[in-house]
């Protein structure tokens, strides 16, 4: 009954976002040992030769009590559910390379699914760890493919769930998601760049109620993300440098605790597709190699704040040569 309860939920849900497309009402649940059909005990999703999805869902489990089993088969049915939706809204193409583009954004919706229908249920949190820690990891990584769910999480915060359904529902058999993600920012008079900057400042205040970001479950077990640094300063003190390369939709963030110094922040590379932002303040670099003020602070913002976050995030849509930077932190 968990089972067909949290199926029937998804469906209903998705069905509000996507108007005249509808959803499946008869989808074949098969619930057996995974194990004695599938190399792992996970419940799976997959089409079968009528291209029709059917799902696959878990016997037994080994969880250690009765309400641990039952929320982890609410969180199961409601994540293979999601697929179902995915699949029948964009059926899988006979392209592979296409299809695993997808990959990510298929696991990342069936997160942040979990996360909103089974409020209550911490199942998804299992993936939010590598999420905080692994923030130079990129959004497209197979490593990363369900921590994606943060991404799309906030991309429902901003624009609403229905902009996220709409990526599965009118994108092109070619099109892969990003594409399919830029055409609909478009729509919006936005653009893949600017969003992926505002989440990455964003996503490191998820303790901020302003913020779109803002999940307090979430830095209540884990705090904020992980800086790759962190520079206390003191008046005169050496300039603080980090020169290191960032992959294509990532992060870095850096942490300073200003000790009341006025202090300048500066970067350095190549890359056009690099940006830099402080406490909400931001600035894009040109790729001519050259150093730049981004600013300063003190004049611009506040040192008596116990610290000053910051981020430099790479919006570049495809995998290729991570590009390099140095930043300098410089009390002033």
């Amino acid at each position: 009954m968990v089972y067909l309860e949290g199926m029937q939920r998804v469906f209903s849900r998705v069905q509000n976002h996507v108007g005249e497309r509808r959803m499946p009402t008869n989808v074949n649940v098969y619930v057996t040992d995974v194990t004695s059909i599938y190399p792992s005990d996970s419940p799976f999703t997959s089409v079968g030769a009528d291209d029709r999805p059917y799902v696959v869902l878990r016997s037994r489990m080994d969880a250690p009590t009765r309400e641990a089993a039952l929320a982890c088969a609410e969180a199961e049915a409601i994540h293979e559910a999601t697929h179902v939706c995915a699949w029948t809204l964009r059926p899988p193409q006979r392209n592979p390379l296409v299809e695993r583009e997808w990959n990510w954004l298929n696991e990342g919706t069936a997160i942040f699914m979990e996360s909103e229908i089974a409020a209550g249920n911490p199942g998804f949190m299992r993936f939010v760890m590598d999420w905080v820690d692994k923030p130079e990891v990129s959004l497209p990584d197979p490593a990363a493919e369900y921590q994606a769910g943060m991404f799309v999480r906030y991309m429902a915060k901003t624009f609403g769930e229905k902009f996220v359904w709409c990526l599965w529902s009118e994108s092109t058999e070619d099109q892969g998601p990003i594409a399919a993600l830029d055409d609909a920012l478009k729509a919006k008079g936005r653009d893949l760049r600017t969003l992926f900057h505002d989440y990455c400042m964003d996503s490191y205040f998820t303790c901020d109620p302003d913020r779109k970001s803002f999940f307090p479950r979430v830095h209540a077990r884990f705090g904020s993300r992980l800086a790759r640094e962190t520079w206390r300063l003191t008046q005169g003190a050496a300039t603080k440098e980090a020169a290191t390369d960032l992959p294509h939709l990532a992060c870095h963030y850096y942490r300073v605790h200003p000790g009341g110094c006025r202090f300048r922040v500066s970067l350095e590379t190549h890359s056009l597709s690099l940006a830099i932002a402080a406490m909400g303040y931001s600035r894009d670099f040109p790729g001519d190699g050259s150093t730049r003020e981004v600013l300063t602070i003190g004049s611009e913002i506040s040192t008596n704040a116990d610290q000053v976050i910051i981020t430099v995030s790479n919006s570049h849509a495809r995998p290729g040569p991570a590009p390099e930077y140095t930043l300098r932190v410089t009390p002033i």
